[in-house]
């Protein structure tokens, strides 16, 4: 149960050829979305933003600049 549901919709899925790893999403968390078979925590949807976050890197990709906040202490 570590793992959340992407809903894609039109931000698509991540470049072809990204090597395998974590992502910075942003989006809106719904508990009761579990995704296939209910095998998951709950789902994301209405993605905006869905870049790969280079794991050499000490901290997550910056917000780009000029976008809102939406919530504050999450990923």
């Amino acid at each position: 149960m570590s793992a959340v549901w992407l809903v894609l919709g039109q931000t698509g899925a991540p470049k072809a050829g990204s090597p395998p790893g974590y992502v910075v999403v942003r989006g809106t968390f719904r508990a009761e979305g579990r995704g296939a078979m209910g095998l998951f925590s709950g789902a994301i949807t209405d993605i905006d933003r869905l870049d790969d976050w280079d794991m050499g890197s000490a901290a997550p990709p910056q917000q780009p600049k000029g976008e809102p906040t939406r919530a504050r202490g999450c990923l």
